[in-house]
């Protein structure tokens, strides 16, 4: 048992010396020249390298945290880092901030649409808008493709009845389509008999 309990001690030993040198170590690079933060240096001191280092390395540190900590909400709760906040949500699309706002805006009906390289992102059309536009006699089906359309388009940004028409012809007619069955005017399911 003796000599089962020196080998113990012979290890705790070197494991305290170990532990003691490292501690050592970590207090002779504070005492090195490191200035804290919180003391003020001398005028006219300039500081020694090693301080310059140990400075650096404490802003590039609280730059991280504070870069880090940026996280943003989106409307259904998702979070997402600064970067992925102002990064384009899809490819030649509008930011995750844009579109959040307007999910924000529109209760989450905010959808998007790509056409061979365009990106649409549009909402759902309200009651009212479609009353007003139903309400207009002198327009026809198409014209209240149009209308539907340019009512609903989030980006293109300042999409207008003038730009649909000098694009292709059927992108408002599907974006029409798409927006009708969005805003309920097609059932999800058949009729189920009661």
């Amino acid at each position: 048992m003796n000599k089962h309990q020196n080998e113990k001690e012979l290890y705790t030993d070197n494991i305290l010396q170990a532990f003691q040198q490292t501690k050592g170590e970590q207090l002779d690079l504070l005492n090195d020249g490191f200035t804290p933060q919180n003391e003020p240096q001398t005028k006219g001191e300039e500081p020694t390298p090693k301080e310059e280092v140990a400075l650096e390395a404490v802003e590039t540190e609280q730059k991280q945290i504070q870069q880090q900590e940026t996280i943003y909400m989106g409307y259904d709760g998702v979070q997402y880092t600064e970067e992925e906040w102002v990064s384009p949500v899809v490819r030649n699309g509008p930011s995750r901030q844009e579109v959040e706002e307007w999910k924000e805006k529109h209760e989450g009906h905010v959808y998007f649409t790509p056409f061979d390289g365009d990106v649409f992102v549009w909402r759902v059309l309200t009651r009212p808008e479609y009353r007003e536009i139903i309400g207009d006699k002198t327009l026809t089906a198409l014209d209240r493709e149009e209308y539907f359309t340019e009512k609903c388009v989030l980006y293109p940004r300042n999409f207008s009845i003038e730009k649909i028409k000098k694009s292709r012809a059927g992108i408002a007619s599907l974006l029409s389509e798409m927006i009708m069955d969005k805003s309920g005017f097609v059932a999800n399911s058949a009729p189920i008999k009661l």
